[in-house]
């Protein structure tokens, strides 16, 4: 007789339930709530009451067409669909929030459809409200949890402490008076014109579609020569 084994091969779920997806993440249920009601997290939610939801020719976030169909879906509590972060707010300070409208999650489109209709952009109008949505009925999908983790991630990566900082600001303004010792365009007196230069990074990163341009903002880089300029005379 063969032993009994609990290794458990744990299926790839495509829905984890709030508190799952926030033990997954390190955070708390009301962290992973208040990044959805502030629109940093998607939070999912069943379709509670069965029913036809319908995208009509003239709801407000569609691009208008004369010749455009209505889309009509039944939807049932198999189907889970993206809340704005309106109603995750009112989750988030009542508990409980009837849900009025929503965002329909990537999947497939009736094909007369697919030409004109983005998914971040399909909000449908209702022809049954949903029932009452608490916490308790919130999911996030398997790739949301990714995303947020990866979010995660590179945010640990990018912490720097304060003498690293301090180092690279004072790189920043050297360069910055290097720019500003070869052209007068980059001159304030004797100091670098902090708008001038981060002007001139700004325009160039336009001219570099992928890059990543986070933490390089035009007040970014004006702060940071700045910093560092008060560095490099102290």
């Amino acid at each position: 007789m063969m032993a009994a084994t609990n290794n458990v091969t744990p299926i790839e779920r495509e829905y984890y339930r709030l508190s799952e997806a926030a033990s997954a993440l390190s955070l708390s249920e009301d962290d992973l709530l208040h990044l959805g009601a502030t629109g940093r997290a998607e939070l999912c939610a069943p379709v509670l009451n069965e029913a036809t939801y319908s995208w009509g020719k003239f709801t407000p976030h569609l691009v208008q067409r004369p010749d455009l169909d209505v889309i009509v879906i039944w939807f049932s509590p198999s189907d889970r669909v993206i809340l704005h972060k309106e109603d995750l707010a009112r989750i988030e300070s009542t508990g409980a929030a009837r849900i009025t409208s929503f965002v329909m999650p990537s999947e497939p489109l009736p094909e007369y459809a697919g030409e004109w209709f983005s998914h971040d952009e399909m909000t449908p109008e209702i022809y049954a409200q949903m029932a009452s949505t608490e916490k308790k009925h919130l999911f996030v999908s398997s790739a949301e949890v990714k995303r947020l983790r990866a979010e995660s991630l590179a945010r640990s990566h990018d912490t720097l402490g304060e003498g690293e900082r301090a180092t690279l600001q004072r790189q920043i303004a050297a360069l910055a008076l290097v720019l500003a010792e070869k052209s007068s365009k980059y001159a304030k007196g004797d100091r670098p014109n902090g708008s001038q230069i981060a002007e001139a990074v700004d325009e160039l990163l336009s001219w570099l579609p992928d890059a990543n341009t986070r933490g390089v903002s035009k007040s970014n880089i004006r702060a940071n020569i700045s910093a560092g300029i008060g560095l490099l005379n102290g």
